[in-house]
């Protein structure tokens, strides 16, 4: 027997087995072999953001440090989990730290839906425990004056420690969320459908290590649609970080808020 009959005959087996599998699969009273048949089938990764979005969302305008007279500001800040700063001269890991994004952007109350232009990145390390809301709203935020703050934590009981714990989350104008499960998907799969719609822009590229950092993660972020329907977002396998793209979903969750206030007026 030739290797190409080899080949084909083993095709068909293949095939009938697939066909088998779809045909029990569609019986009510199978459930085992439906759920087999999901798990065969399994949506490949694709890009979050298309070329055409990615270039949709770059702006003309340069990049700000300070606010501007008469524009209202809100800002996303996204706290990762906890990673290990590592002394190139020791055989042992150092403290384990968190990083800290924190994306702000001009909002219009006015518009018809919210949208925002991303003006200025921070990003930086610290230790949680030691990094208290209150502090960096007087350190990083006061100085725009922000209408609306949404902070990310990146576990439950991480939230729940700020909002028991910390003055700031008092402060009406910020809000704690988490960064995990529903939350996490329900918040890019907003964002996706804002930088669809053309209503998110971002300052203009300057060789900053802050937008070049930024951009390599829009290019890498992924996305998977299960066979429901529900998409799910995932990091780049190499890097696993995210912190600018969840502080940019975060950030659009502030504006959210301000235009949901301001239709409600």
């Amino acid at each position: 027997m030739s290797t190409k009959v080899e080949v084909r005959q083993f095709q068909e087996v293949v095939e009938r087995v697939q066909a088998e599998r779809a045909r029990m699969a569609a019986v009510a009273d199978r459930p085992y072999y439906a759920r087999q048949t999901a798990v065969v089938v399994q949506a490949r990764p694709s890009r979050m953001f298309s070329l055409v979005q990615r270039v949709g969302m770059r702006g003309v305008y340069p990049r700000r440090k300070q606010p501007l007279p008469g524009r209202s500001y809100v800002a996303g800040l996204a706290v990762s989990g906890p990673q290990t700063e590592s002394n190139s001269y020791s055989l042992f890991p150092g403290e384990r730290s968190e990083l800290l994004t924190l994306t702000i952007a001009e909002v219009d109350a006015g518009a018809p839906r919210p949208s925002m232009r991303v003006v200025h990145h921070v990003q930086w390390s610290g230790k949680l425990e030691d990094t208290r809301l209150s502090t960096l709203v007087k350190v990083h935020l006061e100085p725009w004056r922000l209408s609306r703050i949404v902070a990310g934590m990146p576990s439950l009981a991480a939230a729940a420690e700020h909002i028991e714990g910390d003055s700031a989350p008092s402060d009406g104008r910020i809000e704690v969320t988490g960064l995990y499960g529903r939350l996490r998907t329900d918040l890019c799969a907003r964002l996706l459908n804002a930088i669809d719609g053309g209503l998110v822009k971002v300052y203009a590229q300057d060789g900053s290590r802050e937008a070049t950092d930024f951009w390599a993660q829009v290019v890498r972020a992924q996305m998977r649609v299960r066979q429901d329907g529900s998409r799910d977002f995932t990091a780049d396998s190499a890097s696993g970080e995210e912190g600018y793209l969840l502080s940019l979903a975060l950030t659009l969750e502030a504006a959210r808020g301000i235009y949901l206030a301001a239709i409600s007026a």
